[in-house]
């Protein structure tokens, strides 16, 4: 074997990675930068979210994922859509974007049908759809390493489902409700697509490999501004 056949994996590791970390990052700074100029121009960021049923609620499908109420709701999104869009993007390479844009959109579209008459705002739609979408993938696809990914889903997330039931607080179950219905649909419609290429004879493609430590715990909550 020569030396560049040596060299494949470790470079195409090096590229997954890049993958997998690239668009997520570019998200979150185009997130960042909504809330930080909507605030220095003391904008309400309201006037991006979704309104229900309102044709001037419409725009909010695509823009109120980067619209949040305040510096925790910004955080605590921030670092669960991280870690659950790493995952997505490292272990569902070929179908990532596919699905990452298939949940905002169907996510937003069911919210501004179903949610309640007020404007809902936040990440948490695509949040919740990424969970479990990697959660019931994993199950669906029956193999022991999606699994164990679903099974870190469940460790760090397991206790959002509460996030889905009616409450009487500022929080958007609808939107959370939504998203999970959008994520475990996407698993289903996408069980039997490929994740990854086909290995080259030269070893140059990366075939899957699973991590097995994960010590990060978060909580995070979607809120909602009501204009009434």
């Amino acid at each position: 074997m020569n030396e560049k056949s040596q060299n494949a994996p470790a470079l195409n590791e090096k590229r997954r990675l890049a993958h997998a970390v690239w668009f997520p990052v570019l998200f979150l700074i185009v997130m960042w930068v909504f809330y930080t100029t909507f605030n220095l121009l003391n904008y309400r960021m309201a006037i991006i979210g979704i309104k229900p049923l309102e044709l001037q609620g419409l725009h909010g499908i695509i823009l109120s994922p980067f619209a949040h109420a305040d510096l925790k709701h910004i955080f605590s999104n921030t670092v669960s859509f991280a870690v659950l869009s790493f995952f997505l993007f490292y272990f569902y390479r070929l179908i990532a974007y596919r699905v990452f844009f298939l949940n905002w959109v169907i996510s937003g579209i069911l919210l501004w049908i179903g949610g309640r008459e007020s404007t809902h705002i936040g990440a948490s739609g695509i949040v919740y759809g990424l969970a479990f979408f990697l959660f019931f993938s994993g199950v669906i696809r029956k193999s022991k390493g999606l699994g164990a990914i679903s099974l870190v889903v469940v460790f760090l997330y397991g206790s959002i489902v509460w996030g889905m039931l009616p409450q009487n607080t500022g929080i958007s179950w609808e939107g959370h409700l939504f998203g999970a219905v959008s994520g475990f649909f996407l698993a289903w419609y996408y069980r039997k697509k490929p994740l990854n290429f086909t290995p080259a004879p030269d070893g140059s493609s990366v075939s899957v490999t699973w991590g097995n430590q994960y010590d990060y715990v978060y909580e995070y909550h979607e809120y909602e501004d009501d204009d009434d």
